[in-house]
């Protein structure tokens, strides 16, 4: 798992780095002075767009990687409960699937949380504009310049990091997460529970 480990910690650097981008452009357009707005338009909007190719282009990156990252750790998740349900003495006959385990659990909260900032950014700068659609003056031409930015930015979607295009990362997952392997963990005390029985 030490390789896994790495990588994740890569991921979510990166991650975090683009995030770090996303606040910078929120703060940029709550200080910059409305005046200057309808001047500086182009250059808004292309910062925008770069910003979201990035974004776009880090999903497709690591896309397939983070479904293998994410299966890894489900898979020892799942070896961890069956052995602490099949044997007797978990933790002592079997440390390495107990590491194992924790270390999974770790790789899963820390992509998710970390994959899961990128669309909360982006509902932050799409808030960020609304407020400022509902300042522009829409009787000036330079005001309708501003609205017609802002409405540019609201207008686009949300992106979500996901992991081969079957899971997004959002909080939702760590509850989905934590559901099934108590089922999992449910259906496997109950087995064992009917065998000795």
């Amino acid at each position: 798992m030490g390789y896994p480990f790495l990588f994740t910690v890569a991921i979510c650097i990166l991650i975090h780095r683009y995030g770090l981008l996303l606040l910078q452009f929120n703060n940029t357009l709550k200080t910059i002075d409305f005046s200057m707005m309808s001047i500086k338009c182009v250059d808004i909007i292309n910062d925008y767009t770069r910003l979201e190719k990035k974004i776009r282009l880090l999903n497709k990156v690591f896309s397939v990687p983070l479904f293998v990252m994410l299966m890894i750790s489900f898979f020892d998740l799942y070896i961890a409960i069956f052995f602490y349900f099949k044997t007797n003495a978990p933790f002592v006959n079997s440390p390495e699937i107990i590491f194992n385990a924790f270390t999974s659990l770790v790789i899963l909260f820390s992509l998710t949380l970390c994959g899961s900032k990128i669309p909360e950014y982006m509902i932050q700068i799409q808030k960020t504009a609304k407020m400022l659609v509902n300042k522009c003056d829409v009787s000036r031409s330079e005001g309708v310049k501003q609205f017609y930015l802002l409405q540019r930015i609201l207008k686009n979607d949300m992106i979500y990091l996901s992991a081969g295009g079957m899971v997004d990362l959002k909080k939702s997952l760590l509850l989905s997460a934590a559901g099934t392997f108590f089922t999992y963990g449910m259906l496997l005390q109950y087995r064992s529970s009917t065998k000795t029985n």
